[in-house]
């Protein structure tokens, strides 16, 4: 997202200001620099807009809900089966009703929300042969869920003590403690909704938060499904930020951007007049495929989104490199979880920018694993990987190729 918005920053005049606005924002002064530029947030209008693209241009018959979770509230949607009128009027409801049902828990990726889903939430609920519970959730501090405070500065100061490990005297990492903080919310989340065992798909920040959780309780996800995760592969050893500045003014404005800890979501708050214009030029580029009503609605639920309080974004940088490189890459924690994780499935789009060599390297590897456990005799064999690339998509490819997407889902909850 923040290449095309960078892009169309350089282009106007603004752009010097809009760094030392960006400098403030990045620093948590955003309610000053909102009201300064006049870039505002309405829930209520986030809100709207999400329900239109769900129900007016996805044809979503669906429950919504703020789950509370402790201090903080998950932004919840529940697709309804044909024949549910009459039905439960809550999630928790439906959910306690329909807990013997297979269960689909999608994850939104960085800066999106449930609205994102409107191309797939109600095809794929309609397309699977037996009852399925299809979720859709906002993350912690994004999407519109509740903006609750982030802070890895206090990261060991709030481990809990059932988090700490026997023996264990290290302190908890920035990277650890930005995992457990959407991580141990929406293991409550699942609790709260009777999600015993389910299938997860998590989209790019969302593949990367998924495929940890499948990792921390293997127990509870039947197939885990990947399209286009970040931080899969470790940073290569010849990659230097550092040498990036030196190529040109884009590049020395996006180092100093990330070493400021600035986000997309920041170029939108403090672009003032311009964030409309910015957040128009990133859809209309991204997404131009989609019919022009499904833009306008898209642009401004985004719009909505990246106006409102900076919370679960500032975990970008806790969590990622430069480069979309993750701290912790999952690569090598899935070859060492590689025993006990659940089956597999990564999708791509054959134009995306996310590299899928490294899902091909896990499948290949865990193949020679399995293998080898067969030979030997093991009682324990390791999961089953597969790597789908979608044709005419990128990375966004369930909104792009949403035929082709919902189909290679379908395909995995009717194999449950």
């Amino acid at each position: 997202m923040s290449e095309a918005f960078v892009g169309l920053w350089f282009s106007s005049s603004w752009y010097l200001a809009l760094v030392m606005f960006a400098f403030l924002g990045a620093r948590g002064s955003w309610r000053f620099a909102s009201i300064l530029t006049g870039c505002r947030h309405s829930s209520t209008e986030a809100t709207l807009h999400q329900n239109k693209l769900l129900q007016e241009h996805g044809g979503v018959d669906l429950l919504e809900e703020q789950v509370t979770i402790g201090d903080h509230t998950i932004n919840t949607v529940l697709i309804q089966p044909r024949s549910a009128s009459g039905g439960p009027t809550t999630i928790r409801e439906a959910s306690s009703q329909r807990a013997d049902e297979h269960a689909l828990v999608m994850c939104h990726g960085f800066g999106g929300g449930v609205g994102i889903w409107y191309r797939n939430l109600a095809e794929i609920s309609r397309r699977v042969q037996k009852p399925v519970r299809v979720y859709a959730f906002d993350w912690r501090g994004m999407g519109l869920s509740s903006r609750s405070h982030f802070d890895p500065a206090t990261a060991s100061a709030n481990r809990p003590p059932e988090a700490i490990q026997e023996g264990d005297s290290e302190p908890e990492s920035e990277q650890e403690y930005a995992e457990r903080w959407f991580l141990e919310s929406f293991d409550a989340w699942c609790d709260q909704l009777s999600l015993e065992r389910f299938t997860l798909l998590g989209h790019s920040f969302g593949g990367y938060l998924a495929g940890v959780y499948a990792m921390q309780r293997p127990e509870r996800i039947a197939h885990l499904v990947l399209a286009s995760p970040v931080g899969l592969p470790p940073r290569p050893p010849d990659f230097d930020f550092n040498q990036l500045a030196k190529r040109s003014l884009f590049h020395r404005v996006a180092v100093y951007a990330w070493t400021r800890r600035m986000t997309p979501q920041s170029l939108i708050r403090l672009g003032g007049p311009f964030g409309r214009r910015l957040m128009n030029f990133y859809t209309r580029r991204r997404f131009r495929s989609l019919p022009e009503a499904e833009l306008d609605t898209l642009t401004e639920y985004l719009l909505q989104l990246c106006s409102a309080e900076p919370s679960g974004e500032h975990a970008l940088h806790s969590i990622l490199e430069p480069g979309a490189y993750a701290h912790r890459p999952l690569l090598p924690r899935f070859m060492e979880h590689s025993a006990s994780l659940p089956p597999i499935t990564f999708v791509y789009g054959v134009h995306d920018w996310m590299d899928c060599r490294s899902a091909y390297q896990l499948a290949e590897h865990l193949s020679s694993s399995s293998l080898s456990a067969s030979s030997s005799a093991s009682s324990s064999s390791p999961a089953k990987v597969s790597v789908l690339r979608l044709p005419n998509s990128g990375h966004h490819m369930y909104m792009e190729n949403p035929e082709d997407f919902n189909e290679a889902v379908v395909r995995v909850l009717n194999a449950q």
